[in-house]
């Protein structure tokens, strides 16, 4: 339970903190706090003598080496997480501000209260959240309302305007089939004119050549009644 986790991070700190009471030295290059408040850095240990240390098998072997029995693996970690020892704060230049665990924590309670603090602020205010996104909602709503009118007129006029154009177009070729159709219908009654012309020139041309052949045929057969005259006159 919550109790036995606190009693084994409590043990845990005491034998990290073993090697700090035999003249070792942790430090912790801090650079950044994740949003729940831990630490976010790189670890270096250094020893008495001042062998510096950033990973467990050296730590070991070191240990080993130099016949260390009272400190092993366990009385070390390499997790940014754990606050032990010095920290380092990089600042803008290349200097680093050297930080205690009593400041880091401060620190990092302070942060954690101003994040709880704007949590709670904007907490307080959920109908507002909500308000003000329904209302963008329902002014998106609204815009894209208003675009889909527009376009709906716009393809309205755009129809209208092609239905304009079409029965223009209608009214236009309406208007020189018509013209084109009284040009015709002239042109017809002027042939019809003119053959009719024509036909009676040729039927006044053909009674003149009867009345010619006609008129003819009486002076030839009245010249032969004179002739007949004088031949019976003479015979008598």
């Amino acid at each position: 339970g919550p109790t036995a986790k606190r009693r084994k991070l409590e043990v845990d700190e005491r034998e990290l903190r073993i090697p700090l009471e035999h003249g070792w030295r942790r430090e912790t290059v801090i650079n950044g706090v994740s949003c729940t408040g831990v630490v976010k850095g790189e670890v270096t240990y250094y020893s008495p003598c001042g062998r510096r240390f950033k990973q467990y098998p050296d730590v070991i072997r070191f240990l080993e080496k130099n016949n260390i029995v009272d400190m092993n693996r366990e009385n070390f970690s390499f997790s940014s997480k754990v606050l032990l020892g010095d920290f380092l704060q990089p600042t803008v230049g290349e200097e680093c501000v050297r930080l205690s665990e009593e400041q880091v924590m401060k620190r990092l309670e302070e942060l954690k209260l101003s994040r709880s603090l704007k949590s709670q602020s904007g907490s307080h205010r959920p109908e507002g959240g909500k308000a003000t996104q329904e209302q963008k909602l329902q002014q998106q709503l609204e815009r894209e309302k208003a675009a889909h009118a527009a376009k709906e007129a716009k393809r309205v006029a755009k129809e209208e305007a092609a239905r304009q154009k079409e029965h223009v177009r209608f009214l236009k070729e309406q208007e020189r089939s018509e013209r084109q159709e009284a040009i015709r219908r002239e042109r017809e009654q002027r042939n019809q004119q003119m053959m009719e012309a024509r036909r009676r020139r040729q039927e006044e041309l053909e009674k003149q050549r009867q009345e010619e052949h006609l008129r003819k045929q009486q002076v030839t057969l009245h010249f032969i009644c004179q002739t007949l005259l004088v031949a019976l006159s003479s015979v008598a």
